[in-house]
């Protein structure tokens, strides 16, 4: 049907947005330093949306697993509430939730594990819906992780539904283009002919690995790093020799490669093998893999790993970068739009 319609997705650590007509926003907000400024964030994206009125809002979200709540309860009753105060400046608010349908505030609040961390299915079921009856594989990574989801008409074909759940079934790989630190990637990282252990500490993450080999972009106005330090590639190999109790003095341009090859290396394995479980199942039998996220590259070089066989589509070929990077939002406004839900 016509009208439009918005998406909000809430995560722990970025903000997304995007309606039903192509508008997007994405913008870094660490909820579990400030939550108690969430609601004002959210009106801010509000009053800089295109159109002051919205038919309906839809939201979903990530971040009630914040360690800033005592329980996701408790998260979701917090993010539900700030988005409620921001929609009231454009639109009636509806929840999604992992059952594939929409809930009133009230009803998010009261049913929090219903609509805790659903925005993988909501991707999952505007994609299954344009896949003409074939059966699919969603790998979207992220920032953060890597959702591997069977598609079907019927909406997602996962065995797991609770993040837990997607966890133990190999639906969720917890490791991302930008924040997994350094240490959960690998154990040892190559030093002039030698392996060194790294350091378990947050010295370093996969960002200043890609900054590193310039399959990231820099951009020296964003400090969201480990040191909080710009997102430049000569702070990025400062960042990298930490991980190996050094400094610009022990390790310079060409061990910073190395250990970034490492580290790419080594996540490009661990996605191929989940992709490859994924696509060894006996009843997925999917004919399409479609391909979105910041890490998508990550992605491709673990299919070109598989030397995967399958028809692939890129979200970002697809969508553009700016809608692929918030496709969870914007599979929202699309639902509401195609399915909007009666009072």
């Amino acid at each position: 049907m016509a009208g439009n319609f918005l998406g909000f997705d809430v995560g722990g650590a970025h903000l997304k947005c995007a309606d039903s007509n192509g508008y997007s926003w994405h913008g870094e907000f660490p909820l579990w330093k400030r939550p108690q400024e969430l609601a004002t964030e959210l009106k801010r994206i509000v009053l800089a949306l295109p159109r002051k009125t919205y038919d309906m809002c839809g939201l979903t979200m990530t971040g009630e697993l914040a360690d800033c709540f005592a329980t996701k309860r408790e998260g979701v009753a917090q993010i539900v509430g700030a988005a409620e105060l921001a929609c009231d400046l454009c639109g009636p608010l509806r929840v999604y939730g992992n059952d594939g349908a929409w809930h009133s505030a009230t009803s998010a609040r009261e049913q929090p594990h219903c609509v805790a961390a659903a925005n993988w299915h909501a991707l999952a079921n505007w994609l299954g819906r344009s896949l003409d009856g074939q059966r699919g594989l969603l790998v979207d990574m992220g920032s953060t992780t890597v959702d591997l989801i069977p598609l079907t008409r019927k909406g997602p074909g996962s065995r797991g539904i609770t993040d837990t759940q997607r966890l133990q079934y190999g639906e969720l790989l917890y490791t991302g283009a930008v924040r997994s630190p350094i240490c959960a990637v690998v154990r040892q990282l190559p030093y002039r002919g030698v392996d060194c252990p790294v350091a378990a500490e947050l010295f370093a993450t996969t960002l200043d690995a890609y900054l590193v080999l310039r399959r990231l972009p820099e951009d020296a106005q964003r400090c969201d790093t480990a040191d909080g330090r710009p997102r430049t590639r000569n702070h990025a190999i400062a960042r990298l020799a930490r991980m190996l109790c050094a400094d610009g003095q022990e390790f310079i341009e060409e061990d910073a490669i190395a250990a970034a090859e490492a580290v790419a290396r080594a996540q490009t394995s661990a996605v191929a093998e989940a992709l490859d479980w994924q696509m060894q199942r006996g009843n997925l039998n999917a004919k399409t893999l479609i391909v979105s996220g910041e890490g998508e590259f990550v992605v491709r070089d673990a299919l070109r790993q598989l030397g995967n066989p399958m028809k692939t589509v890129s979200l970002s070929e697809l969508w553009g970068n700016a809608l692929s990077r918030v496709a969870p939002a914007y599979a929202l406004a699309k639902l509401l739009q195609l399915e909007t839900p009666r009072e």
